[in-house]
């Protein structure tokens, strides 16, 4: 009896001290998943685009809004996915929650190759430079 009973004090020990630290977020700043479109909401008041881009995003909510209404979730999802890919963000699979979460997608870098090949260095190249033969 002994046994268990510090079995099950110890464990609620460290499962409150876990709990204790909170969510990891790794600096990364949440943006919400649920409802569907809440992130474009609060994205939108900041968003630096231009006005055909903008009109565009606003009608991309409207399309969300009305798809909601209709409950047709897949859908509203795949429009909410590219509103939020003209924002700038990219969805990311998380396991701990079991669904996605909004990231901010950054350029890629770009290669030695790739930089050479697309601005040639002191004038241009001779065809075939980068080619083995």
């Amino acid at each position: 009896m002994r046994p268990l009973f510090v079995g099950i004090i110890l464990s609620a020990l460290l499962t409150t001290s876990a709990f204790a630290c909170g969510p990891n977020t790794n600096g990364v700043r949440r943006l919400p998943t649920w409802p569907p479109a809440a992130a474009i909401d609060k994205l939108l008041p900041h968003a630096k685009l231009d006005d055909a881009e903008l009109r565009h995003l606003k009608a991309l909510r409207a399309e969300i809004a009305e798809l909601v209404a209709r409950d047709k979730m897949q859908k509203a999802h795949t429009v909410e996915v590219e509103a939020m890919t003209i924002l700038g963000y990219i969805e990311t699979p998380s396991w701990f929650r079991g669904g996605f979460v909004w990231k901010k997608s950054y350029p890629k870098r770009r290669t030695l190759r790739q930089a050479t090949t697309e601005m040639p260095l002191y004038g241009a190249r001779p065809k075939g430079f980068f080619d083995r033969t």
